[in-house]
């Protein structure tokens, strides 16, 4: 909330952990399959390194400067070494362009790049669209990582995607509930589901979102409800200058505003700021998830969906100095689907889209790196509480970047820590 975390921060350590979890299991799996050239194991060898390169993305976003270990230093007793952002960001790279070639030359059928195919047995596995989706926000953030921007090639793989096949789910809401499974928007999941893959994190998570009064009003399908995360002022304000949701046709905005402020005078009280409805346990039909203790939730949590391409597309274009109408075609086949008013050339600048992405994917986690890219997110740009001041202040620019944990420092002399902590 006051952006005042530290390298012994509990979050930021088990982050850490979990995305380096997830690589020694993949690059355990690699190990164990080293050899073999049955098309079962070569689709699953692909689809793990797309799951490496997904957590390594994760960890030059956030860490910047981290270890790197894959199959070939093994596991146990190695003591990694530390890989540059800029270095990393060429291995991912590299590593996501060279399985997406192998697959197009020898796995085409196992990698099916028809959406129209999607089916039971690839939904939520990494396909060649996740690859590219993934690619777009690699190069779409090229200049944060490396110094080098690549706005153009950004262009080039959202476009990619964007003529792939997928559409935009005829409701915006319908990518957030139940059955969003069924979105022919969506490219790459989190998939869970209230009796078969349980957890508690992911979209368990809704219940932060909302309290008892909102569940005994409107059904979200769980019972768990805990009343902690709502909208700032600022978020509110991209549908609304005065707050007032009736003057707004946008359906995005998907609030609870009965017995809640508009101000958060006081960040602890859940009452003051509007609670987000976004994410429902119910299904289009209205029936209830899974669950039949209405705990676990079955919404997919949604990685990429086809709207990012747009907005990518949308930015790195205009940061390119290419075609202006086709970024504005981009914007507006969103505002379309939710009912806004469609934008004239003249409207559309490299504010309007961060504006435009903070109203398509509030609650999605994507904000962070956005205000980053667009260098708001420490200075030049507040929302209320920011840096602990009701009206938001600047902080320190070291903030745009996790501080490696405590722990890790002691654990491996490899490692150095980030500036400022």
């Amino acid at each position: 909330n006051f952006a005042k975390f530290t390298a012994s921060n509990g979050v930021v350590l088990n982050m850490f952990n979990r995305l380096y979890i997830q690589i020694a299991q993949c690059n355990n799996f690699l190990i164990q399959t080293e050899g073999k050239d049955d098309e079962e194991s070569l689709t699953q060898r692909a689809e793990v390194r797309f799951i490496r390169a997904l957590d390594y993305y994760y960890l030059i976003d956030l860490y910047g400067n981290v270890p790197f270990v894959d199959e070939n230093t093994g596991i146990g007793t190695y003591v990694p070494e530390r890989i540059t952002r800029a270095n990393l960001y060429t291995y991912i790279e590299k590593e996501l362009k060279e399985i997406y070639d192998f697959i197009v030359k020898e796995l085409k059928e196992s990698f099916s790049d028809l959406p129209t195919e999607k089916n039971e047995s690839n939904y939520g596995r990494f396909t060649l669209w996740g690859a590219k989706a993934l690619l777009a926000n690699v190069y779409l953030n090229a200049e944060v990582y490396t110094g080098i921007p690549q706005w153009s090639t950004a262009a080039e793989y959202a476009k990619k995607v964007m003529d792939a096949g997928f559409s935009l789910a005829p409701n915006y809401g319908d990518n957030f509930l139940a059955d969003n499974n069924t979105s022919p928007e969506m490219i790459l999941p989190i998939c869970y589901d209230g009796v078969q893959t349980r957890s508690w994190s992911g979209l368990f998570f809704i219940a932060s979102f909302i309290s008892g009064d909102m569940n005994a009003l409107d059904d979200f399908g769980t019972k768990e409800a805990w009343g902690g995360n709502r909208a700032r002022m600022a978020l509110v304000k991209k549908f609304a200058s005065d707050g007032d949701l009736s003057k707004t046709a946008d359906t995005r905005a998907s609030f609870w505003t009965t017995d809640r402020t508009f101000e958060i005078n006081k960040p602890t009280e859940f009452t003051e700021g509007y609670s987000v409805t976004k994410f429902k346990n119910i299904t289009k039909s209205g029936q209830i998830g899974h669950d039949p203790n209405q705990q676990f939730p079955d919404m997919d949590f949604p990685l990429f969906r086809l709207a990012e391409a747009n907005l990518t597309f949308a930015e790195a274009t205009l940061r390119a100095g290419g075609d202006k109408q086709a970024a504005l075609s981009a914007i507006n086949q969103l505002r379309k689907r939710a009912k806004a008013t469609e934008i004239t050339a003249t409207d559309l600048t490299l504010d309007f889209v961060l504006d435009e992405k903070a109203r398509e994917f509030y609650f999605e986690a994507q904000r962070r790196t956005d205000l980053i890219r667009y260098n708001k997110f420490t200075s030049n740009y507040t929302w209320d509480w920011k840096g602990e001041t009701a009206g938001g202040t600047s902080i320190s620019s070291h903030f745009s970047l996790l501080p490696i944990p405590s722990t890790q420092l002691v654990a491996n002399s490899n490692l150095k820590q980030n500036p400022g902590y």
